[in-house]
């Protein structure tokens, strides 16, 4: 069966801190629009191709992602065991 790599988890969620720190700076200066968009494009790919269920190919919540390292985390559209490698 195929795994989710945890590396690709953790990219994701580096994408979703910068995304977070982008748009609260954009309070101060209108210079992080581009930077916000490059975010937003980034993790769209990650999760397209990355972060997907191994069996039905379907969105899992990043959430479940994390806590699929250390526990077990079943897909809910398929059912299926969600393995972290």
């Amino acid at each position: 069966m195929k795994k989710i790599k945890f590396r690709n988890v953790i990219i994701a969620f580096i994408i979703i801190v910068a995304f977070v720190t982008c748009v609260t700076m954009q309070f101060l200066d209108k210079l992080f629009v581009i930077p916000t968009i490059l975010c937003v494009i980034l993790y769209g790919i990650v999760d397209k191709f990355c972060l997907r269920c191994p069996s039905c190919g379907k969105f899992v919540n990043i959430n479940d992602l994390m806590r699929a390292k250390k526990h077990i985390v079943h897909c809910i559209h398929c059912g299926d065991i969600i393995e972290i490698e």
